[in-house]
C-alpha cells in the first residue's frame, strides 16, 4: 500500500482546505450592504475597482469568481488571544465590527469606492 499515512482531521493542510472551501465557495457581497450579524472568523476581502496603482489585481478579480484577495483577517472573541475567550461566540459581532471598520477606512479614502470591495456572505 505504500507509505499511507492515517487520516488526521486536525492536520492543518486538512484544515486549511476545509477553511478554504467553506469560506470562498460562497457568493460574494459588496461591503456596501453588509448587514449585521453575529460571530467571530477568518475573513477575504476583493478589490476590483478601477484605481490604477492595482491594475494587475483588477485583472484578476473581474466577474463572478475573483482570485485575487488583498486582504486576509480574523475577528477573535475578546479575551481570545490569552485564551479566555467566553464560551458563548454566537453572542459576538467581533466579525461583522472587523468588517465595517474596514468598509469606513475605505469609505474614508477618496480614491477608493466601498461599491468595489467585496466579501464572501458572511451570514445566511
Amino acid at each position: 500500500m505504500g507509505n499511507l499515512l492515517p487520516y488526521n482531521p486536525l492536520d492543518k493542510k486538512i484544515v486549511g482546505a476545509s477553511v478554504s472551501g467553506a469560506l470562498l465557495g460562497r457568493k460574494l457581497q459588496t461591503e456596501k450592504g453588509l448587514p449585521a450579524f453575529h460571530g467571530a472568523g477568518i475573513f477575504v476581502i476583493y478589490y476590483s475597482g478601477s484605481f490604477d496603482a492595482s491594475h494587475q489585481l483588477i485583472e484578476r478579480n473581474q466577474g463572478a469568481d475573483p482570485v485575487a484577495r488583498i486582504v486576509v483577517g480574523k475577528a477573535i472573541l475578546a479575551g481570545g488571544r490569552k485564551g479566555d475567550a467566553a464560551s458563548e461566540g454566537s453572542k459576538t459581532k467581533a466579525l461583522c465590527t472587523r468588517l465595517r471598520k474596514h468598509a469606513e477606512s475605505i469609505t474614508a479614502n477618496e480614491n477608493l469606492k466601498i461599491g468595489n470591495f467585496s466579501v464572501p456572505v458572511c451570514c445566511r
